[in-house]
């Protein structure tokens, strides 16, 4: 009888060890599905930024036994983040949309870095990948240096056909990718693309020919960078017969895109086709034109004739014109024109005697 009892008594205790061995899991309680190791699979593993910037770490992981952390690291950016999915979502996650969100310092001064990105799943297994994090983000949209204003004006004259020259020039702080012109109502013209060939700066001049009547062109300029950020310039390019312009404006330097507060320098409009400047000449032999665009001394620039100095007249461009020279140094010069008439007429005040001129 007590031999029977040993033998079920040693019985009992086998199948007792046999249900212990096949119920394995790990410490946690979680039990392997298949052992294997976790997969990520992430969006890009090269992500561009900048200082004061951040960036996105995405993509999907996987892992039939479960997910139970992701540590993502770079010792560079003092970047050290643990998401323990148990302790957000109470269990491991079979599946998990990995974004994470990281905004460099604003004062980082290095060009590129590694972040290294794990993923741990309940056994313990680990899958890493790295994430090269360069400098040479892009956020700014293209900048036009130099392009046509809201009007630009073309003026007919007799026997000559009427030409306008295009200026533009665009930058980006990283890389352009083109710059595309649209002139609508010129005969035979489709939109020109000019490419920019890796370049951060692209500068286009091109003279057009236009039809000798007065009509209108709706220009349009849009300047596009390699990440496809845009920025567009409209202008309205007019054809017609001399205006009474609203302004005009003194010019006395070639360069009429320094952001100089005065250059050029508006002038007062005191009648019909009628204009008075009011200046202080530093140096003896000062050059002068008058403009109806503040930007360019194309399409329409105000001199003397080339072949009468004592008559006003106007081209496209400077070259098609003499300067008004200034010869008295030290002074103030007053100076009427009249762009219908044709005529000029210059006066000099000593410094004293400006500072009784009546202001009109």
């Amino acid at each position: 009888m007590r031999t029977r009892f040993l033998k079920v008594s040693l019985l009992c205790a086998f199948f007792a060890a046999g249900v212990f061995v096949t119920g394995c899991s790990d410490d946690n309680g979680y039990s392997d599905v298949d052992g294997q190791s976790p997969v990520a699979e992430l969006k890009t593993t090269h992500l561009q930024s900048a200082a004061g910037h951040d960036f996105t770490i995405e993509g999907t992981l996987t892992d039939a036994d479960g997910i139970s952390a992701v540590r993502l690291t770079c010792a560079e950016l003092f970047l050290d983040k643990t998401i323990d999915l148990i302790e957000i979502y109470g269990e491991p996650k079979t599946s998990y949309n990995l974004s994470y969100k990281f905004n460099i310092s604003k004062n980082e001064i290095g060009e590129q870095f590694t972040v290294k990105v794990t993923v741990v799943d309940i056994g313990g297994r680990e899958t890493s990948q790295d994430v090269l994090v360069t400098m040479d983000g892009d956020y700014e949209n293209p900048v036009f240096v130099k392009a046509p204003g809201e009007k630009a004006i073309v003026l007919l004259a007799d026997g000559v056909t009427p030409t306008y020259t295009l200026n533009v020039s665009v930058t980006d702080d990283q890389v352009l990718k083109y710059l595309e012109i649209l002139i609508e109502g010129l005969p035979d013209y489709s939109p020109l693309r000019v490419m920019a060939d890796g370049k951060g700066e692209l500068n286009f001049s091109k003279k057009i020919e236009l039809t000798n009547e007065v009509k209108d062109y709706k220009m349009t300029f849009t300047a596009v960078d390699n990440t496809d950020k845009s920025t567009v310039v409209k202008s309205v390019l007019s054809v017609s017969e001399l205006q009474d312009f609203e302004k005009m404006y003194l010019a006395d330097t070639d360069d009429l895109t320094n952001d100089v507060f005065g250059v050029p320098m508006v002038i007062n409009h005191t009648g019909s086709f009628q204009y008075k400047a009011r200046y202080y000449n530093k140096e003896e032999g000062t050059q002068i034109y008058f403009l109806p665009q503040k930007e360019s001394f194309e399409p329409v620039c105000f001199g003397l004739n080339l072949e009468d100095k004592d008559k006003l007249t106007y081209a496209s461009g400077k070259d098609g014109v003499n300067p008004i020279v200034l010869e008295t140094p030290n002074v103030y010069y007053e100076i009427d024109i009249n762009i219908k008439e044709a005529t000029y007429s210059l006066k000099t005040y000593s410094v004293v005697s400006f500072q009784n001129w009546r202001i009109d």
